[in-house]
């Protein structure tokens, strides 16, 4: 799945992502609307994490909802 589909369809994924990262607020996962680059640096500064290892919880989330 590209991201552009994710970023299309928000409304759906925003709650799946809710479940991965439940310290985002609702009001960030808006905010977020289906940008990559923001919901990274959400969940990093959020999380604590680095900028890479944001990217990649990002990119193995993606995977499993991709499948879901």
């Amino acid at each position: 799945m590209r991201w552009s589909s994710i970023e299309d369809k928000w409304f759906r994924f925003k709650s799946k992502a809710k479940q991965e990262w439940g310290a985002l607020s609702d009001a960030q996962l808006d905010e977020i609307a289906g940008d990559r680059d923001r919901l990274e640096r959400e969940i990093a500064a959020t999380y604590g994490k680095t900028p890479d290892e944001a990217r990649f919880d990002v990119s193995s989330w993606k995977e499993r909802v991709a499948v879901a």
